[in-house]
């Protein structure tokens, strides 16, 4: 019962938390911040280290390596930068230049919660279960931003639920995994130059916004293997398989002014521009980590991390009507065309007794978004890490504190409307985040 009781306020705190879940930290728009100890390391070693119940998200075959039952949780403070320089927008097919300012701090300060629990059923069986945020994104700019024609706020999240079991198969191998289920729910909206079209008000003098908010629940699954040829060297791999979503929801339009809402009502009397159900398929990738933990001596270990996703699955942004329009036809699509990627990390632990564990760690990200089809929802660039954090254990509690900087690349826009209102300039991107993780034996 007390178990029970237990598990029940983790999924309600993660429940509550998840409001807060908004900012993708890694490449694309993945959130890698699963742990307080593997931020400390710049994700190095991920899926070989097992350290405590967070190997349920990394390699839950990892679940051997642990004696006891413990939870194990964190919360992981990101500050985001995303900050546009203008270097020539126009409107009108190249005549006029955008009218407007660069919109703020693109992206949010977010909190990424993440729960694990972890029961010792035997000394070859455990089980656990995981409550997790794999992928999550804001991008929120001021609404007369000179890029509202191509976007003013995109939000997505997803909470991700994964029961899992790791057997010991023999004193060197043991495997681990189970299914995920996961609920996504998006937000995008943009401005429209409705002015643009034949006949209407001059461009920019009649706007009206466009909103989609959708849902959906699917479900997928992950397997990992732990490999430990000889004490103290560990190799992990682990695959989690595509996430497909078919988002469904409202697509809704607003006049942002006297002239937009006159020119919003007219068009949607003949048909264009209305308000209806749609659908928006969302593939999310498959990823393999391959890890590698190994001990210098007993108490300094080194770690490494290359991992894989197949980010190309994400090849188009669609909408999806349940209607006819008479101006946009059946379906808004914008290309993505993005590349599948690598990630490399190396990290060091050192352990200076039984109870102050230090770390630190370097990663390369390599980013998905291709230069020509970058657009201001994502405008992801390649980024580096570098990572620090420090362990404190007393009797069964262990407190974790950690923090990474990634230095992101700038990002170039020259991104174009069906209306022809082409966006051109640059991101200047940045992320800090802050962690603190807390395991507890029982």
């Amino acid at each position: 019962m007390r178990t029970c009781r237990v598990m029940g306020r983790w999924v309600i705190s993660v429940m509550v938390l998840s409001c807060m879940v908004r900012e993708a930290t890694a490449a694309g728009f993945q959130i890698l911040e699963q742990g307080s100890r593997q931020i400390g390391n710049a994700f190095a070693g991920t899926a070989a280290i097992a350290e405590d119940a967070s190997t349920i998200f990394f390699n839950p075959a990892g679940m051997v390596y642990l004696q006891g039952n413990q939870a194990t949780g964190a919360l992981n403070i990101t500050y985001p930068q995303a900050r546009f320089e203008n270097q020539g927008s126009t409107s009108a097919g190249g005549l006029l230049p955008t009218i407007g300012g660069n919109g703020g701090n693109g992206a949010e300060f977010a909190i990424v919660p993440n729960l694990y629990g972890m029961w010792d059923l035997s000394p070859t069986i455990k089980v656990g279960l995981g409550l997790s945020a794999p992928f999550g994104l804001v991008t929120d700019y001021s609404a007369d931003w000179v890029g509202r024609y191509q976007a003013i706020r995109t939000d997505l999240f997803t909470i991700d639920i994964s029961p899992v079991i790791a057997v010991k198969l023999t004193d060197w191998l043991s495997i681990g995994g189970g299914p995920n289920i996961q609920y996504a729910n998006a937000e995008l909206s943009n401005a429209i130059d409705l002015g643009a079209l034949p006949g209407g008000a001059p461009p920019q003098a009649a706007d009206a916004r466009v909103r989609l908010e959708a849902d959906d629940v699917s479900a997928s699954f992950n397997i990992g293997a732990l490999f430990q040829p000889w004490g103290g060297t560990r190799f992990g791999l682990h695959y989690i398989h595509e996430m497909s979503h078919d988002l469904d929801g409202q697509v809704r339009y607003l006049g942002l002014n006297a002239a937009g809402a006159a020119t919003l009502a007219s068009l949607q009397s003949i048909g264009g521009f209305i308000n209806q159900d749609a659908t928006a398929p969302l593939d999310l990738p498959s990823t393999l980590t391959f890890s590698a933990y190994h001990e210098l001596t007993p108490r300094l270990a080194l770690l490494a991390d290359l991992a894989w996703a197949d980010w190309s699955v994400f090849d188009e942004l669609r909408v999806n009507f349940s209607r006819v329009d008479t101006i946009l036809g059946t379906s808004s699509v914008t290309p993505e065309e993005w590349d599948d990627t690598i990630r490399i990390a190396l990290g060091v632990l050192y352990r200076h007794d039984d109870r102050w564990t230090f770390r630190g760690g370097v990663a390369y990200d390599e980013t998905p978004v291709p230069d020509a089809t970058r657009t201001p929802r994502i405008p992801d660039e390649s980024r580096y890490w570098i990572a620090a954090g420090v362990g404190y254990r007393w009797k069964a509690l262990e407190i974790n504190f950690s923090y990474a900087h990634s230095f992101v690349e700038d990002a170039t826009v020259n991104d174009t409307t069906r209306l022809r209102n082409n966006l051109v300039g640059t991101f200047d991107n940045s992320i800090d985040i802050f962690s603190i993780g807390g395991t507890l034996r029982f």
